[in-house]
C-alpha cells in the first residue's frame, strides 16, 4: 500500500522535492554574488550549472516507487484535455475506430460461436463421424449391416453408435396435435457422446429392438413448452404418430443432436442384424464414435477399410461389387458440423479486417496532419528536457484514449450487428443463435482496440521526431521541415488503403457475380403464387392403403374448391427437397437387368395437377391425366435428364420400363409406358446437376408424408387458414407444418451466398467510403503544404489547368500505385474464395475490370475536388501564405 500512501501525499513530496531545489540554487546564487558576481550574471551561472531544473524534477520523482503510475494518470489527464480541444478530430477518428473495431466484434462473435465455441460433448477432440465414399453413387453412405460390423470388428474405438436424423412424429393428446422433430438413435448414443440425461435414464439394449415396447426420450424444451417441466411425466406414454411411447428421461438443456439437426424427441433405431440379401430392403444410417486414446484419424479409417473388406466377402456378388469403391471416412464431428460454412466465415474475419485495417490507416493519416500542427508544443516539451520516448508515451496514451471511446462504441454497434446477422443469417449456419457479445468477444475487441491505437498512432509519432527540435521551433519550420517527411508516410497509407480496398472490392464483386449467376439458372418451374405445405398420416391409423387413399382423395377435392385457386396437387417430394426414393428399372429391348449396373432414376410420385400447379413445361408427349391416375394404363412421365441419359438419339415417348427398386431387382409384371417427356426441374439444388427422373401417377400413397401444391391467382399466404380448417374437418390429430411459398424455397436455396455477398459487399462499400476520404485528406494535406508554391507558380504564370494537372498527377500516381498493389494482392488471396464461387473464376476478367474502373473513378473524385480548389488560390494571398 505504499504506492497508494504516496500517491495520497504526492503534492507534498513535489513541493518538497521543487523547494529543495529552489534552497540548493539561491545558496549558489549566494555564493556567487559573495564572490562578486552581478545578480543576474550569478542566477543564469547557478542555472547553468545546476542544468535542466523540469529535468532534474523528472528523474527526482522517477527515483520514487509506483511514479508511473502518477505519468500515467498525467498523461491521462493531458490527453483528454487534448482531445477535448479537437473535438472535430475526436469525433471522427472514434466513429470510424467504432465501425472498424464493431464489425470486426460482430463478425468475431459468430466464428467463436459456430468455429471456437467447443461442442457439449465430453472430451469432444476424440468424437467421429465414420462413414464409406462411394464416388459413382456422390455420396456418403453406411448400411446397418456395416455398423454392426464396425462395432464388432474395430480395436480403434472405445463405442460406435448409429443415428438417424430428420425424423418427424405428429404429438397429440394435447391442446392441438404438433409436428416435432425427432432423432432416431442406438441405446449408446448417450454414452457415446459422453451425455446423461437430465432426469430418468438413456435406453437400455432391449428397448433397441424392432418389435419391443417403445419408449421416448424428451427434449428439455418440449418438456418444458408442452408437459410444464412435470417431472412426474417419466413412466407415461405419450401418443407419437398415434402409437404409444412411455418417456423414460429428459434430455439436458442445451442437447444437440448431430448433424445440425433438431431433435425434440429420441426414439430408439431399432435396428435388426442380419445377412445382406437382395430381396432385403437396406436401411442406412449415420454413426459416431468415441476414438481410443492415442489413435489418429488415418489409422482409424484403415481399420474401417480393412472391415469393409471382409464384410464384402460375405455380401451377394451384385452388393459386393456395387460397394466395391468405397472408401472409408472418419472425420472429427466438429469439422462434420461446421466445415462447410468455415471458409465463407473466414473470408468474411479476413474482410472485416481489412476494413480495420483501412480506418487506421485514416485515422493516421489524421494523427499526421495533426502532429504538424503540434510539432512547436512537442519541441518545447523537448527543449525542455522531454525524452523522446517521454513524448512518444504522450501521444500513445492519447491514441489509447481514442481506440478505447472507439471499442466501447465499437461494442455498441456489434451488438446492433449480431441482432441483425442472427435475423437474416442463413438457416445453415451451426450455433448462429448462440452468437453475442460474451467474455471471449469483450477481451477481444478490448485487445483490437489496444493494437490499433498502437497501430496508428506509432507512425505520426515517430515520424514528427524525424525533424530536429531547433528546425522544429523556427518560424517557418512546419512547412519547411515536416512537410517532405510526413508527406512520404500519408502518401504509403493512401497506397496501402487503395491496396486493401481494391482487394475487398474485388472479392466481393466476386461473390456478387457468383450469386447472380447462381439466381439466373432456371428451377424450371414458376415460383410465383404457390403455396407448399406437408400433412403427415400416421400409419397407426391410416393402417391401409384404401384409408390413406381416401383421405388423400378428399383433401385434393376440397382443397381444389377453395376460392382463388388455380390448381390443386399432391406429391411425395418437390423440386429443391433432394431425392425422395430411387428406382431400379429394365429398358425393353435393352441388356438384361444386372443389379449391380442397373439403371437408376429418382421417383417423385404426383397427382395429375402437380405440372400445371407449378407450371413445369411439356416437352413431348402428354402430363399425367385421372385416367392414369385410376392405375389402368401404367403411365410415367421423364424428364429431358432421363432421355439424354437413356434414349439419346431418341424423344423416348412409347418406350417402355419395368420398374423395381434399389433394394431388389425389376419386378416381372406389366411394362409402363413413358407418355412425356417435362422439362428439367432442379432437384437437389439450383447449382447441383439435375439426375434422371421419373413421375409415377400417386395411387400406392406410400410415403405417410405429403406435400400440398397450391398455384393461386394472389398472395398465396392467406389461404393459410383455410388449408388448416380443411385439414382439421377430416382429421382433428393431423397438423400442418412446413407451410411457405416456393418463392420463399426458392430464396432459401441461395440464402447462404445471399448472406456472404450482401455482407462483404457491405464491408466492401464501407471500405472505399473510407479510402476515399483518406485520399481526399491526403490531397487536402497536400494541397495546404503546397499553398505556398502554389502561388509562386500562378505569380509566375502558371496557369489554372497546370495547377490542377500537376496535383491530380500526383494523386492518380499513388492511385496507380495502390491499385497495382491491389490488384497483385488480389489474384493471390481471391483463391481462398474458390469453394464459395459459381459460375466464375477467382480471376474473373470482368470483375478486376470492373472494380478497377470503380475505385479509379473514385480516386480521381476524391483528387480532383481538393486540386480544384487549389486553382482558385488567389496568388497574393498564397504568397503571404505561412
Amino acid at each position: 500500500m505504499n504506492w497508494f500512501r504516496q500517491s495520497l501525499s504526492r503534492r507534498r513530496l513535489y513541493g518538497e522535492l521543487s523547494e529543495e531545489i529552489r534552497e540548493h540554487l539561491n545558496e549558489k546564487i549566494e555564493e556567487l554574488i559573495a564572490g562578486g558576481m552581478p545578480r543576474k550574471e550569478a542566477e543564469f551561472a547557478a542555472r547553468r550549472d545546476f542544468g535542466n531544473v523540469t529535468l532534474v524534477e523528472e528523474e527526482g520523482r522517477a527515483i520514487w516507487r509506483w511514479a508511473f503510475i502518477e505519468d500515467f494518470v498525467t498523461d491521462v489527464r493531458y490527453g483528454l484535455r487534448t482531445l477535448r480541444k479537437s473535438p472535430g478530430f475526436t469525433a471522427v477518428a472514434v466513429l470510424t475506430l467504432a465501425l472498424g473495431i464493431g464489425g470486426n466484434a460482430a463478425i468475431f462473435s459468430i466464428v467463436n460461436s459456430v468455429l471456437l465455441r467447443p461442442l457439449p460433448y465430453r472430451d469432444a477432440s476424440r468424437l467421429v463421424w465414420v462413414s464409406k465414399d462411394m464416388p459413382n453413387e456422390h455420396a456418403s453412405l453406411v448400411m446397418e449391416s456395416e455398423y454392426f460390423g464396425w462395432r464388432r470388428l474395430n480395436h480403434v474405438f472405445e463405442d460406435v453408435a448409429a443415428y438417424e436424423p430428420g425424423e418427424t412424429f405428429t404429438l397429440t393428446g394435447g391442446v392441438e396435435p404438433e409436428h416435432i422433430q425427432a432423432g432416431r438413435a442406438t441405446y449408446n448414443f448417450l454414452d457415446v457422446l459422453g451425455v446423461a440425461p437430465r432426469i430418468g435414464r438413456a435406453f437400455k439394449p432391449d428397448e433397441d429392438r424392432p418389435g419391443v415396447p417403445r419408449v421416448v426420450l424428451l427434449s428439455d424444451s418440449l418438456w418444458r413448452r408442452r408437459f410444464s417441466a412435470d417431472a412426474a411425466i417419466l413412466g407415461r406414454p405419450i401418443a407419437l404418430d398415434g402409437e404409444p411411447y412411455t418417456v423414460v428421461g429428459i434430455l439436458p438443456p442445451g442437447f444437440e443432436f448431430l448433424d445440425n439437426s433438431l431433435a425434440e424427441v429420441m426414439v430408439p433405431s431399432a435396428l435388426e442384424h442380419y445377412e445382406i440379401a437382395i430381396n432385403k430392403p437396406m436401411r442406412l444410417v449415420s454413426v459416431v464414435a468415441r476414438l481410443r486414446s492415442g489413435v489418429n484419424l488415418a489409422v482409424a479409417a484403415a481399420e474401417v477399410d480393412t472391415i469393409n473388406q471382409r464384410l464384402r466377402a460375405s455380401y451377394p456378388p451384385p452388393f459386393a461389387k456395387m460397394l466395391s469403391g468405397g472408401r472409408a471416412q472418419v472425420v472429427p464431428v466438429q469439422e462434420r458440423l461446421v466445415g462447410k460454412v468455415r471458409p465463407a466465415l473466414l473470408v468474411l474475419l479476413a474482410a472485416v479486417g481489412f476494413v480495420l485495417l483501412i480506418a487506421c490507416a485514416n485515422v493516421a493519416n489524421l494523427q499526421l496532419a495533426r502532429a504538424v500542427s503540434r510539432q512547436r508544443d512537442i519541441a518545447i516539451r523537448g527543449a525542455l528536457g522531454a525524452g523522446h520516448w517521454r513524448l512518444v508515451r504522450q501521444l500513445l496514451t492519447e491514441n489509447t484514449l481514442i481506440a478505447l471511446a472507439g471499442g466501447v462504441g465499437g461494442l455498441l454497434f456489434a451488438a446492433w450487428l449480431i441482432t441483425v446477422l442472427r435475423a437474416w443469417g442463413p438457416a445453415d449456419v451451426p450455433h448462429l443463435s448462440f452468437a453475442r457479445l460474451d467474455v471471449r468477444v469483450l477481451v477481444f475487441a478490448v485487445v483490437l482496440a489496444l493494437l490499433t491505437a498502437i497501430l496508428f498512432g506509432l507512425s505520426p509519432a515517430l515520424t514528427v521526431f524525424r525533424v530536429p527540435i531547433l528546425e522544429s521551433l523556427r518560424e517557418s519550420g512546419t512547412r519547411s521541415g515536416t512537410g517532405v517527411k510526413v508527406r512520404r508516410p500519408h502518401s504509403l497509407l493512401m497506397i496501402a488503403e487503395l491496396a486493401v480496398a481494391l482487394v475487398l472490392f474485388v472479392g466481393a464483386g466476386l461473390l456478387v457475380r457468383s450469386f447472380v449467376q447462381l439466381i439466373s439458372i432456371p428451377p424450371g418451374f414458376d415460383a410465383q403464387g404457390v403455396l407448399t405445405a406437408r400433412i403427415s398420416l400416421p400409419l397407426a391409423v391410416y393402417q391401409t392403403q384404401g384409408q390413406r387413399v381416401a383421405f388423400y382423395r378428399q383433401l385434393e377435392e376440397q382443397l381444389a374448391s377453395l376460392p382463388g385457386i388455380e390448381s390443386a396437387a399432391l406429391a411425395t417430394i418437390l423440386p429443391l427437397q433432394g431425392a425422395n426414393w430411387g428406382a431400379a428399372f429394365e429398358i425393353e429391348g435393352g441388356p438384361p437387368f444386372n443389379f449391380a449396373d442397373a439403371a437408376t432414376a429418382e421417383v417423385a410420385e404426383v397427382t395429375p395437377g402437380y405440372f400445371s400447379a407449378l407450371h413445369i413445361r411439356l416437352s413431348k408427349g402428354r402430363v399425367l391425366n385421372a385416367r392414369d391416375a385410376a392405375d389402368t394404363s401404367r403411365a410415367v412421365l421423364v424428364n429431358q435428364a432421363f432421355v439424354r441419359k437413356y434414349f439419346p438419339n431418341e424423344d423416348g415417348v412409347g418406350k417402355r420400363l419395368r420398374l423395381g427398386n434399389l433394394s431388389r431387382p425389376a419386378q416381372n409384371g406389366d411394362w409402363s409406358t413413358i407418355v412425356g417427356v417435362i422439362a428439367d426441374t432442379k432437384q437437389k439444388g439450383l447449382a447441383a446437376a439435375v439426375e434422371p427422373e421419373l413421375f409415377l401417377p400417386l395411387t400406392n400413397w406410400r410415403a405417410p408424408i405429403i406435400d400440398v401444391v397450391l398455384r393461386t391467382r394472389n398472395d398465396p399466404m392467406p389461404l393459410v387458414p383455410a388449408v388448416r380448417s380443411i385439414i382439421q374437418e377430416l382429421d382433428g390429430n393431423l397438423p400442418l407444418f412446413d407451410v411457405e411459398t416456393m418463392s420463399m424455397r426458392l430464396a432459401r436455396e441461395v440464402a447462404s451466398q445471399r448472406f456472404n455477398a450482401s455482407v462483404l459487399s457491405a464491408f466492401a462499400v464501407f471500405a472505399l467510403l473510407l479510402a476515399a476520404l483518406g485520399i481526399y485528406g491526403v490531397m487536402a494535406y497536400a494541397v495546404g503544404q503546397r499553398t505556398h508554391e502554389i502561388g509562386v507558380r500562378m505569380a509566375l504564370g502558371a496557369a489554372p489547368p497546370n495547377i490542377l494537372n500537376m496535383l491530380l498527377a500526383r494523386g492518380l500516381a499513388l492511385a496507380f500505385a495502390g491499385i497495382a498493389l491491389g490488384l497483385a494482392a488480389s489474384l493471390i488471396l481471391t483463391r481462398f474464395l474458390r469453394s464459395l464461387l459459381y459460375g466464375i473464376q477467382p480471376t474473373d476478367l470482368v470483375t478486376f475490370l470492373g472494380v478497377t474502373v470503380v475505385l479509379m473513378s473514385v480516386v480521381f473524385l476524391a483528387c480532383w475536388l481538393p486540386a480544384r480548389r487549389a486553382m482558385r488560390v488567389d496568388p497574393i494571398v498564397a504568397l503571404r501564405y505561412e
